[in-house]
């Protein structure tokens, strides 16, 4: 009875991650002269302090390697993410928290000039 309190006790208190903001410096559609960088940002809103494992994948194939963040706090964090284009390009990005399998696109498009 006593290895089954054990476990209970230090099962974690449900997710991490509350909810995922995902949002780009540029407005949707973006008319301008290239190259331009966008800077993506995920704020995220924590339930307790914690571990999260996440990960970026793009329209275009690309899939960065799994990061994370080890919060003391609940509340809100942020991570962000660039891309740089040369060229008009329409597409999206995906934040993926790999932690509580939780996830959020954000579409744009860049017409270069």
């Amino acid at each position: 009875m006593l290895t089954l309190a054990l476990l209970l006790a230090a099962a974690p208190a449900g997710p991490v991650v509350k909810t995922i903001h995902l949002a780009n410096n540029h407005p949707k559609v973006w008319q301008g002269k290239c190259p331009t960088k966008l800077i993506f940002t995920a704020d995220l809103a924590l339930s307790r302090p914690g571990a999260v494992k996440y990960q970026w994948s793009r329209s275009d194939g690309g899939i960065d390697a799994e990061e994370s963040i080890n919060a003391a706090k609940g509340g809100g964090h942020a991570v962000h993410y660039q891309w740089e284009l040369g060229q008009s390009f329409k597409g999206w990005l995906k934040f993926e928290d790999l932690t509580d399998h939780k996830y959020q696109f954000i579409h744009f498009e860049v017409k270069c000039k």
